[in-house]
C-alpha cells in the first residue's frame, strides 16, 4: 500500500488504531496538505506518511498533534514542532519507535506532551536521540509521570534557553 486517500468526511484517526504503521509514500483528500504527507482535521494533525521521511516540520496552524502522529517512521532523524503546537493529544506516546531520530525541536507554546514522548519505554528505540531543543519558557506536562526521570535516554542533550535552566 503506497497511496491512500482520506474524505473529507473523515472526522478522526486514532493513532492506536495500527493505521499509523502502514508505509504510505503519498496521502490525498480535501484535509490532506500540499505536502502530500500531512492529514489535518480540524486544526490537529492525525497523520503523516512515512515512507522516506527524514526531517519533519509541523506544518503552521497546527495546535494539536494526535496521538502516536510522528511514531513509527524508520526513517525519520529530525522533527520540528513549530510554533503553533501546543499539546500532544491522549497519552502521547509522541515520538516512540523512531530508530534513527537524532534531534527533536519542541515548540515554544507547547504545554502538553502526553505520556512517554520520546518511547523511552523501548530504548531500543530511543538510544540514538542526541539533541532535544526545548523553546518553551516552562516545562510542558506529561501524563502520569516523567519519562525523562523514569526512563533515560541514554545520548540526548537537552538544550533549554539560558534563562529558564532554573525552571527545567
Amino acid at each position: 500500500l503506497k497511496e491512500v486517500y482520506f474524505p473529507e468526511s473523515l472526522k478522526e484517526l486514532n493513532g492506536s488504531s495500527g493505521f499509523y504503521k502502514t508505509y504510505l509514500e503519498k496521502i490525498t483528500g480535501p484535509n490532506v496538505l500540499e505536502d502530500n504527507r500531512s492529514l489535518v482535521i480540524d486544526g490537529q494533525l492525525a497523520y503523516v506518511a512515512p515512507a522516506g521521511l527524514s526531517e519533519y516540520v509541523t506544518p503552521a496552524g497546527v495546535k494539536v498533534l494526535n496521538q502516536q502522529v510522528l511514531a513509527d517512521k524508520p526513517s525519520l532523524e529530525k522533527i520540528t514542532l513549530s510554533d503553533d503546537v501546543e499539546e500532544v493529544a491522549g497519552y502521547g506516546y509522541l515520538l516512540e519507535k523512531n530508530p534513527n531520530l537524532k534531534s527533536v525541536t519542541l515548540s515554544a507554546r507547547l504545554r502538553h506532551l502526553g505520556y512517554d514522548p520520546f518511547g523511552t519505554n523501548d530504548n531500543d528505540y530511543s538510544n540514538n536521540i542526541e539533541s532535544i531543543y526545548i523553546r518553551s519558557k516552562y516545562p510542558p506536562t506529561v501524563i502520569y509521570n516523567n519519562p525523562l526521570v523514569m526512563h533515560p535516554l541514554a545520548k540526548a542533550t537537552i538544550y533549554v534557553q539560558e534563562t529558564q535552566v532554573d525552571r527545567y
